[in-house]
């Protein structure tokens, strides 16, 4: 099954989003319209964009804690803003999107992860995520 590149785009404006509201102080309701607009992103994928990074945002201390699980020797705040926000990213995927078949979260955030961080981010972005939902760890899926 091919995956749908414009499906990336709204993963890529979660993404910038969820990094602009870490590094400012400025709030959800103005940073995603500039984001979105900026990256040209409208309709369902905007929606699907904006989706997200609510959940992400709704529920960063849940998906912190299940990331903070399967970290051996590492404390969550060790590892890179990007990698950490990927990671959060296809977790909310998981558990919130369950149109979105795990294996497609986890490609798309690897792919972001060559994309954006570092060189062996994609390795370790996949262990993650590997090792949480082989463990069959979760949230309610209900909020």
């Amino acid at each position: 099954m091919k995956r749908s590149p414009s499906r990336r785009r709204a993963r890529e404006v979660a993404l910038k989003v969820l990094y602009a509201l870490e590094s400012t102080d400025d709030p959800f309701q103005e940073v995603f319209p500039l984001i979105a607009d900026r990256e040209g992103l409208s309709g369902p994928l905007r929606d699907f964009a904006e989706a997200l990074s609510s959940k992400v945002l709704k529920h960063k201390d849940e998906l912190d804690t299940i990331i903070a699980d399967v970290l051996e020797h590492w404390r969550i705040e060790r590892t890179s803003r990007i990698d950490r926000l990927l990671i959060r990213i296809a977790l909310a995927e998981y558990f919130f999107f369950p149109e979105v078949p795990p294996k497609v979260s986890i490609d798309e955030a690897v792919e972001l992860a060559r994309m954006y961080s570092t060189s062996q981010s994609p390795a370790f972005v996949n262990g993650v995520l590997d090792a949480i939902m082989m463990k069959g760890k979760g949230l309610s899926k209900e909020s």
